[in-house]
């Protein structure tokens, strides 16, 4: 059909309030029912309701039969006919198409709508109250909210789509009541401002004329307060300038009929009279703020003369009575710089203050230049008498204490840097003619001069004999070993008419130290210098060779020498020959002592030997009776107390060491003449030394310890081959490349050493000469093999 069709469903849309977690109310739009719910509901009556309406209804031949003819039911066939579903396909599309119209419809008709609804207005109105929208602005704002509620009203209430009927009546209410709700939060911004303005008025009026009154009383107020009129000649142009916009808002808010306060109106109708007297009061108040400026001005200048004259009078007293003569007390001196300088200090206050009126006032002041020179002259004049307290203090100091506890260098330096100081001040302040400056430099300078007398005197290397040479050349007498020996007795006793005879005592006395010093060296060294002993062999002891000690006299020696040579040697002179002697004492021990260690050493090796003791009885016996002397009343003396000094100046050993030289010597003689007759039946032992020989002499029972002598006896045999049986034997003898040789006849090595050396001399010529013999005679069996020949037989052969 070409006609619409009828409406048969209705549906109402409405707009929900939902409140958030913060409080605030969302609006939502909303269908009832949804339009979810439309769609379900007319899909089941499609699907469902279209069979099931009918499924009760029956066959008329199965009604009337007596025999069923068991066909489908109605409502079965209908549900499986195919234009049954095409139906409802065409239902469903046009529930589709229903939808999508209604929506089209809201986007079209209420859509432009969205912000009265999607908006928070509490959010809104907090930013556009922060934006400070004007007055205007503002107005504007309210008529177009007036202007979307007339077009909310203009649309229908009562809209058809197709079937469905959609009914907007109580969603239009809603968007005008929330219409309504925007003009009044905006309206309410007005009325907050309007009280806000009022407030503020009244407060900024009340307020100022409370503070107006209060005048300035002292020059550093002024600014303040002019700074106070300046700001409300600036308050008094804005506020002007606020009052036609009050006025406006009041309008603004007659025009929409809104409920004012009473109170707000009374205030808002006395606005004019109240801001029209306090603009009277205003003109008047700084009226009378000019007249006492000029009032200060005129204060101003009078305390600017009265200033000038303190100044005046200040400087003419202090050149007149100022504490610059040296016939004042440093305590009383310095009170009066004190007080001289806190009275500039208060001075200086006044005038910091009259400066600060000046510039108040914009005036130029004339600055007086004596009050900084005043200021400086009082300064240097009062280090001054700090300089002269100082040196009274550290003076009274020094004379009270024990003059050999003073310390010169600080007395010196102080002495020196505080005159430094003091002429560089009569230096620059010369013009000044000071008394006490120069008064002061004076003493300091004195005092400064008899320093060298003071550091003389105070040598610590003066000893009793030059203070008894002081007292008797300037027949001045005094304890200088008494705690009142102090430089207050030493300045009373005037040494400094005898200061060149008191340097030349101290300077002698610094050399003679240097002796005194070089003494006690040699003092502390030989009381500590001692002799060693080691172990020689059980309970036989021999001296350490004195390598330090020697070093020690040599050098002990030159330095005595020395000191002998020297011009101030006179009060060490029994010490000097002590010493020299002591020393030349231990040299010929020393000497002594090693030239008996060295041969009782030489021979105690050889009278150990059995062969030595039987042919040299006699001399065995004497060399016994020197072993006793030498350890039992030597080298025990020795290691009993082994310092060097006592041992060479307290036990008297020179004599018993002459002796024992002899006997060594006798000793000695007697024995080469015993080591000749070996030589003469072994000749090759003129080959080696006495002491090498002697050692040989004394390994007679140990013939394998003799065999490394054997090659500086013989060209190249190097040891014996040894067989220890009973006795010990040798059948063959070793060259340097150990090639072995058999001897002819075996060798018996007992008896006296050089009977057997001579015996081995004649077999190994006999050996080599045989060996040469029977070498040749395989060369003419070998002649074709040479090689082995030459390995067979001994490279000698």
């Amino acid at each position: 059909s070409q006609n619409k069709p009828t409406s048969f469903l209705i549906i109402e849309l409405c707009l929900n309030t939902v409140e958030t977690t913060i409080g605030n109310i969302k609006y939502t739009l909303n269908f009832q029912p949804s339009l979810e719910q439309l769609t379900e509901t007319l899909n089941e009556v499609s699907k469902i309701q279209l069979t099931e309406s009918i499924q009760n209804f029956g066959r008329l031949c199965d009604l009337f039969s007596y025999y069923p003819f068991q066909r489908e039911s109605y409502h079965i066939v209908i549900d499986n006919y195919p234009v049954k579903q095409k139906l409802q396909n065409k239902i469903a599309l046009g529930i589709s198409n229903a939808i999508s119209e209604i929506e089209k419809y809201v986007d079209n008709n209420w859509f432009h709508f969205r912000q009265l609804w999607e908006v928070d207005k509490e959010s809104f109105i907090a930013v556009y109250e922060s934006e400070h929208t004007d007055l205007q602005g503002l107005e504007a704002d309210i008529a177009r909210y007036t202007e979307v509620a007339n077009n909310i009203n203009s649309q229908e209430a009562i809209v058809n789509l197709n079937m469905i009927q959609i009914d907007c009546s109580s969603f239009k209410v809603s968007l005008v009541q929330i219409c309504h709700e925007w003009q009044q939060s905006l309206i309410q911004i007005v009325l907050v401002r309007l009280e806000k303005d009022l407030q503020m008025i009244s407060t900024l009026i009340k307020g100022n004329t409370e503070k107006i009154n209060i005048l300035p009383k002292m020059y550093d107020e002024i600014p303040n307060y002019q700074q106070f009129i300046d700001e409300l000649k600036t308050d008094a142009l804005e506020i002007e300038s606020k009052l036609p916009l009050i006025n406006e808002e009041v309008a603004l808010l007659f025009r929409y009929e809104i409920e004012i306060n009473p109170k707000l109106l009374e205030q808002h109708r006395s606005l004019s009279h109240i801001w029209n007297n306090y603009k009277m009061f205003l003109d008047e108040s700084i009226a009378s703020f000019k007249r006492i400026k000029e009032a200060f001005k005129i204060q101003l200048h009078k305390e600017q003369e009265k200033h000038l004259n303190e100044i005046f009078e200040l400087q003419k007293s202090f050149k007149i009575t100022g504490p610059h003569q040296a016939d004042i007390p440093v305590s009383v001196a310095l009170n009066q710089c004190e007080e001289i300088e806190e009275y500039i200090t208060n001075m200086e206050n006044d005038e910091k203050r009259l400066k600060i009126a000046y510039r108040i006032f914009n005036l130029d002041m004339n600055f007086s230049k004596e009050l900084p020179n005043l200021k400086k002259d009082i300064e240097i004049l009062k280090s001054i008498w700090l300089i002269a307290k100082e040196y009274e203090e550290m003076l009274n100091k020094w004379k009270t204490t024990k003059f050999d506890q003073i310390n010169m260098i600080e007395l010196n330096d102080f002495a020196q840097n505080q005159y430094k100081k003091l002429l560089k001040m009569s230096r620059e302040y010369k013009e000044k003619n000071w008394n006490i400056l120069d008064n002061l430099r004076n003493r300091i300078d004195t005092f400064r001069r008899i320093l060298p007398l003071i550091e003389s005197l105070h040598n610590p290397h003066l000893r009793s004999r030059h203070w008894e040479q002081i007292k008797y050349e300037t027949e001045k007498y005094f304890d200088y070993k008494s705690n009142q020996f102090t430089l207050e007795e030493i300045l009373s006793l005037h040494f400094e008419d005898n200061i060149q005879l008191i340097t030349e005592i101290s300077e002698n006395a610094s050399k003679e130290y240097s002796i005194e010093r070089m003494l006690e060296k040699i003092v502390q060294i030989w009381n500590e210098m001692t002799f060693e002993t080691t172990m020689h062999k059980a309970n036989v002891f021999k001296i350490k060779a004195p390598d330090e000690i020697i070093q020690y006299v040599e050098e002990h020696t030159a330095q005595i020498s020395t000191i002998k040579g020297a011009r101030y040697v006179k009060p060490f002179q029994r010490e000097i020959d002590y010493w020299e002697k002591s020393i030349a004492q231990i040299s010929e021990l020393c000497d002594g002592l090693f030239n008996v260690q060295r041969q009782w050493l030489y021979m105690e090796g050889i009278f150990t030997s059995d062969d030595v003791q039987r042919q040299l009885s006699h001399e065995t016996n004497e060399f016994k009776h020197v072993n006793v002397i030498w350890q039992d009343e030597i080298v025990d003396k020795i290691r009993e107390n082994p310092n060097s000094l006592f041992v060479a100046t307290k036990l008297n050993l020179f004599d018993k060491i002459q002796n024992l030289l002899k006997y060594l010597e006798n000793i000695q003689k007697k024995m080469e003449d015993y080591l000749e007759t070996k030589r003469s039946i072994f000749p090759r032992f003129y080959f080696i030394s006495n002491e090498e020989l002697v050692e040989i002499l004394s390994l007679s029972r140990q013939p394998e310890l003799i065999q490394i002598h054997l090659k500086k006896l013989f060209d190249n045999i190097k040891s014996l081959r040894l067989l220890i049986k009973k006795n010990i034997l040798a059948n063959g003898i070793l060259s340097n490349e150990d090639e072995q040789i058999n001897l002819i006849s075996i060798l018996s090595l007992e008896g006296n050493v050089e009977n057997w050396l001579k015996e081995l001399e004649i077999k190994m010529q006999i050996t080599v000469k045989e060996y040469l013999k029977n070498s040749l005679i395989a060369l003419k069996v070998q002649l074709k093999k040479r090689d082995k020949w030459i390995k067979d037989w001994p490279s000698q052969c």
